[in-house]
């Protein structure tokens, strides 16, 4: 039988409707009104009630117990009855094995042979719900195919032109209700500079290598700008070709708002997070590394020690009878001159891997990785002529007429089996240096064995 233009259009039209139907990630189920009874439903439908095609044959929703309350159900049927229609309405439904799900329920009263039936289209939003429940409650996201889908679901043919377009694209941008969209293309919604790049998109449909979704900058009938994510597929005739495209839109404005918001927070969290960790690793009075910060640096130069053998020195460094200063001129000039200290040895050891921490009170330590005996003299010296030059009056020393420092001087060696030995041979260099008359540098002796 040869079937004339208009009976193939039907068809085509038919099989792309059926294909959207069998498409959506929602279920969608067709059940006659008086009693519940099953006539047609998507796969997703049937993944919804954890059943098969076959099950569901001759039965229905009141048989399979697929409502977990009567009373929601004649809730549904009543408000059906009434106003012929219902729209985003929750509900809970019960699968084959006894698990229950919250479902967003949409469904429009719909007459097949003179008998009124039931279209409903269910969300499963039970993640969602648990995930986000605030979204939840803004988003209109469940809707049935087509007019009841919060998403603009529309379908156009290859060139672009509008065919069915859902009641959702009115709303997304901006035209009133009785405006026929159908008379505008596909172009029409997204901004001109965006038109190239979803031509290409198109192309990458026909060779395979289309992975969607894609953004663009959607348009409003105002004019105004806003972000769209689009997903796209070929609809097919009943010889396999495609013939027309199906576009779901979504406005995502809100989500990436969102997702921008939680970006600055992520940001402003490592930031406070880098902060903090900065604060519990310095002195508050100096800006130097605490001893906390000490004794990690310690730990891992001299594993690097130990595992490279390269050099490694440290300095320990006491401010000549501070107590006294402290005593004669009071704890306000005591900490002023335990910041002076501090900015002329961060002036005076100047290399990037070299750290400068305050040990204790007026005791300070300067660890200079890569550095051996020699080098290491060099610059406790040097550190003993900037705080002579640094000229702070010092009337109660018994050193001299200035503040002064004693710096004891230990160089890391084989015979060493921790960071903690090499600060007790710093301790008694420092030691050394005071027996010997203070403001001087005192170096330890080298060892080949562990200390005792």
């Amino acid at each position: 039988m040869k079937c004339d233009a208009a009976s193939v259009a039907h068809c085509d039209e038919l099989e792309s409707l059926r294909q959207v139907f069998n498409a959506s990630p929602d279920g969608v189920f067709i059940t006659r009104m008086a009693d519940g009874r099953f006539v047609d439903l998507n796969a997703a439908a049937l993944r919804m009630t954890g059943r098969d095609r076959l099950e569901l044959n001759d039965t229905s929703t009141i048989a399979t117990q697929m409502w977990c309350s009567s009373a929601d159900r004649e809730q549904f049927i009543g408000q059906l009855a009434q106003d012929g229609s219902c729209d985003d309405r929750e509900y809970r439904f019960q699968r084959k094995d006894g698990g229950q799900f919250s479902g967003l329920v949409s469904a429009r009263v719909v007459t097949i042979r003179n008998e009124p039936h039931v279209v409903s289209v269910i969300r499963d939003i039970t993640a969602r719900k648990e995930a986000d429940e605030k979204l939840r409650d803004q988003e209109a996201l469940y809707r049935s195919i087509l007019d009841a889908s919060p998403d603009d679901i529309t379908i156009t043919d290859l060139q672009g032109r509008l065919i069915i377009v859902s009641r959702a694209a009115h709303r997304i941008f901006g035209y009133p209700t009785d405006y026929d969209v159908t008379t505008l293309t596909i172009q029409a919604f997204i901004v001109p500079e965006d038109h190239i790049r979803a031509k290409e998109n198109i192309e990458r449909m026909y060779d395979g290598t289309y992975f969607g979704p894609n953004h663009y900058k959607g348009v409003r009938r105002d004019g105004s700008v806003f972000d769209i994510e689009v997903n796209s597929g070929f609809i097919h005739d009943i010889s396999g070709k495609p013939n027309k495209i199906v576009f779901v839109v979504r406005d995502v404005t809100e989500r990436i708002v969102a997702e921008r918001k939680i970006q600055e927070l992520i940001e402003q969290l490592e930031h406070e997070k880098a902060s903090a960790q900065a604060i519990a690793m310095t002195d508050g009075l100096t800006g130097l590394a605490n001893r906390r910060a000490l004794d990690r640096a310690l730990q891992m130069e001299f594993s690097r020690f130990k595992r490279f053998g390269s050099a490694f020195s440290l300095l320990l460094l006491d401010i000549d009878h501070f107590k006294r200063f402290n005593d004669h001129y009071g704890h306000l000039a005591g900490d002023d001159c335990l910041r002076k200290v501090a900015e002329k040895l961060t002036a005076t050891v100047g290399r990037l891997p070299d750290l400068v921490a305050r040990y204790g009170g007026e005791e300070f330590v300067v660890i200079l990785p890569g550095t051996d005996a020699s080098g290491a003299a060099t610059v406790a010296w040097r550190i003993v002529d900037c705080v002579n030059s640094l000229a702070i009056p010092h009337a109660t020393s018994e050193t001299a007429a200035c503040l002064t420092v004693s710096l004891g001087l230990a160089t890391a060696t084989s015979g060493l089996e921790s960071h903690h030995d090499l600060m007790l041979l710093a301790d008694r260099a420092l030691y050394q240096a005071k027996a010997q008359g203070r403001n001087r540098v005192a170096a330890a002796p080298r060892v080949s064995a562990t200390l005792v």
